[in-house]
């Protein structure tokens, strides 16, 4: 009984990185044999422990720490026949057979254990719980005969310190089960669950594949959401591809923390990426975590919306000794209820001590807002940021200007039916569009542009404030912490200050989690142009010569250039064999590389 005078556990062998989502076990109750159930208990408790082998100063091996616990007051029974204890045959009166219940629990998506990849034993104790006064007829933790072909090598163990054990707590005493001898090993009843509920997988070359959500994601896909299957889905083309990175050391986990973004907060976050055609971004997707928050649903404080900025790229320079954001020229403020959040895996609490829930954003831009760069080959930064209130920004058509057009909105907003997007139009942030909105709104509008010198802006206490999603470098620069301007306006306010992301060092870059797609198809084949800039030149001679020598180097600073492009004989490879050909072609150049419709 949890908290009681002594607990079980038994040891089980890991051998993948499947999670734990339920527990099947079998009990009984002491002196009861009735094919219903005396009073049940309240709940159990479900713990995993740590395994400590047998060794010089430890006669039987034992569990270590806690590291994962679970309670279950869901949970189903039902009777499964009766069981004999052999101890009583050996004591005198009769030895009624006791009824045998079956117990089954399926975890919640954020309760299940995920286990650590490799071959590792665990243990896991399983206790009864009661709030109030202890049962009349306690419940036990049916045993068996110790299997000698089992995997899990030891003995189950009775354990006296601690009896409530929680996470972090140590074993300090127990014994092993045995009877009658120490040589006769005995275990104890249970099964453990796992499942990966599949969903369509879109891939970083647009195709499909129906799986587990959080391998999707470590395969470096897009996972599309319950529900979805690859038989219902047409997959966009990935334009930037940058999602979670699997963390090295314990594999199911992502790699990397939850970075503090917020529109109206100390400091927001962006990360830079490369244009290399001409299609436009129509969606955009991102993944973040509420720091110290693991649980499968958002926590009660979270984010109203999002901000997401695309930013101009300034270089390094003598003056600049790290790259970062420079003009904000293209902005959209859209609900979280639109975005689809959803759980899809776990991160690891900076500095240890537990894991924190990882959701995934998805953000289909309307189609009369896609960004059409103008060129390719041109690099943007992108901005992700939490909004915890509306933004105060009467710029609601995002020219950069408060003017007669936003009035015209603003004036739709206070009169219903309101327009969509008029969450925007509380200036206040008190929940609501009314007359209170007007002075900030006309101050703004006298200003001719969204200045937060007419807002009055408060923080809100939040003791899981949502963070952006930090993962191994992917391309070029780090990712950079924004602390001016706050908050960033349209056309207005250029990057002011901030800093690089990095650690343990400055030698170790961390970039941000996000995949841009669009839905046009990539361009043909143009063999020679290895730049990716639609034109076969002598600009690709530098670029060609880096991927007969260097093709790590290569695939890194051309990501999206089909490696094709370098095949210039069409023999299926890259190599010392192209530098012919390649040269003809540069004797005919400047080439256009083909079309859709050539």
């Amino acid at each position: 009984m949890f908290g009681g005078a002594r607990i079980a556990a038994d040891d089980w062998l890991c051998n993948t990185d499947k999670p734990v989502t339920g527990v099947t076990w079998w009990g009984a109750f002491v002196d009861w044999s009735k094919p219903l159930p005396p009073r049940l208990p309240e709940a159990f408790n479900f713990t995993i422990w740590t395994d400590v082998p047998a060794g010089s100063v430890n006669p039987f091996s034992h569990p270590g720490e806690v590291v994962w616990q679970a309670s279950c007051a869901d949970y189903e029974w039902d009777f499964v026949g009766w069981s004999v204890d052999p101890r009583s045959s050996s004591q005198p009166g009769p030895n009624p057979p006791r009824a045998v219940f079956k117990f089954t629990c399926e975890l919640p998506v954020g309760g299940w254990f995920q286990q650590s990849s490799g071959a590792n034993v665990q243990w896991v104790s399983v206790a009864a719980v009661y709030s109030v006064t202890p049962p009349e007829r306690e419940w036990c933790w049916l045993t068996r005969p110790r299997d000698p072909g089992s995997p899990a090598p030891d003995d189950a163990v009775v354990i006296y310190d601690p009896t409530a054990p929680t996470v972090g707590s140590q074993y300090v005493a127990g014994e092993p089960i045995w009877w009658p001898t120490p040589m006769e090993s005995w275990d104890l009843a249970f099964e453990l669950h796992t499942q990966a509920p599949t969903e369509a997988c879109c891939l970083k070359d647009s195709s499909c594949v129906d799986m587990d959500p959080r391998e999707c994601l470590l395969q470096g896909g897009l996972p599309m959401g319950p529900g979805t299957s690859c038989a219902a889905t047409v997959c966009m083309y990935h334009k930037w591809h940058q999602p979670p990175t699997a963390r090295p050391t314990i594999p199911g986990l992502f790699y990397g923390w939850d970075e503090q973004s917020g529109y109206l907060g100390v400091q927001y976050v962006a990360d830079d990426f490369r244009c290399y055609d001409d299609r436009p971004i129509s969606d955009i997707h991102w993944w973040g975590s509420y720091l110290g928050w693991a649980g499968e649903q958002p926590p009660p404080v979270a984010p109203l919306g999002f901000h997401i900025g695309l930013w101009t790229d300034v270089g390094p320079s003598s003056v600049n000794p790290f790259s970062h954001p420079g003009e904000l020229i293209r902005e959209w403020f859209v609900l979280r209820s639109e975005l689809g959040e959803r759980m899809v895996g776990f991160d690891m609490i900076s500095g240890g001590g537990g894991v924190e829930s990882c959701f995934q954003y998805d953000f289909a831009i309307p189609q009369a807002e896609w960004f059409w760069q103008p060129d390719n080959q041109r690099v943007y930064w992108i901005s992700v940021a939490a909004l915890y209130r509306p933004p105060c920004n009467g710029d609601f058509d995002h020219d950069g200007d408060v003017d007669g057009d936003d009035q015209r909105f603003f004036m739709q907003c206070l009169m219903p039916p309101s327009p969509p997007q008029c969450w925007l139009a509380d200036m206040n942030g008190d929940g609501r569009v009314d007359p209170q909105d007007v002075p900030i709104f006309q101050c703004q509008l006298q200003a001719g542009w969204p200045d937060p010198a007419c807002c009055v802006f408060v923080q809100i206490p939040n003791p899981h404030p949502w963070g952006w999603q930090t993962r191994l470098p992917s391309w070029n620069d780090d990712a950079v912490r924004v602390f001016d301007p706050l908050p960033p306006r349209l056309f207005r306010l250029p990057y002011v200050s901030g800093e690089p992301i990095w650690w343990p060092d400055p030698q170790h870059s961390w970039d941000m989690a996000f995949v841009l797609t669009t839905p046009l198809p990539p361009r043909p084949i143009c063999r020679g142009d290895l730049n990716c800039d639609n034109w076969v030149t002598l600009g690709d001679i530098n670029p060609f010569v880096l991927r007969l020598s260097n093709a790590p180097g290569y695939f890194a600073k051309y990501p999206y250039c089909p490696d094709a492009n370098g095949d210039i004989n069409g023999n299926g490879a890259v190599g010392f064999d192209d530098i012919n050909p390649f040269v003809q072609l540069l004797v005919n150049s400047p080439l256009p590389c083909p079309t859709d419709e050539n």
